[in-house]
């Protein structure tokens, strides 16, 4: 653990992007499912758009998408795996995935899966 100004820094968790992203982006309904319809919904972001801006468009934004922001041959192995497929459920259900493994330059640095075949939110701690 880190020191600093005579304290313990302690790791903290950071929360996953799309429960903001479900609201402002993806359903444009609050984490409630309201308002009906959503607000301004013509403005809705689709998730291939908003997974391409948090990934590759993250990258090029810092001049680092030679190495980094897809899964390419070459590049760091940055990636989250992810409880749930995003593109096979339902925009309301994105909200409640979890991190299921996180790897950093190819090796585990998070993970949270209990194991099993399947997927889902039960997998994960």
């Amino acid at each position: 653990m880190a020191r600093g100004r005579g304290r313990v820094a302690r790791p903290r968790r950071r929360a996953p992007p799309w429960p903001a992203c479900h609201g402002g982006g993806w359903t444009r309904k609050g984490l409630d499912g309201k308002p009906e319809g959503g607000w301004i919904p013509q403005q809705a972001i689709d998730l291939p758009t908003s997974i391409e801006g948090y990934t590759l468009g993250s990258a090029r934004a810092n001049f680092l998408e030679n190495d980094r922001g897809s899964i390419t041959v070459g590049k760091y192995a940055d990636l989250a795996l992810l409880s749930e497929n995003l593109f096979r459920i339902p925009a309301e259900r994105i909200k409640d995935v979890c991190v299921a493994l996180t790897l950093a330059g190819g090796r585990v640095v998070h993970s949270e899966w209990r194991g099993g075949s399947g997927a889902g939110p039960d997998h994960c701690e």
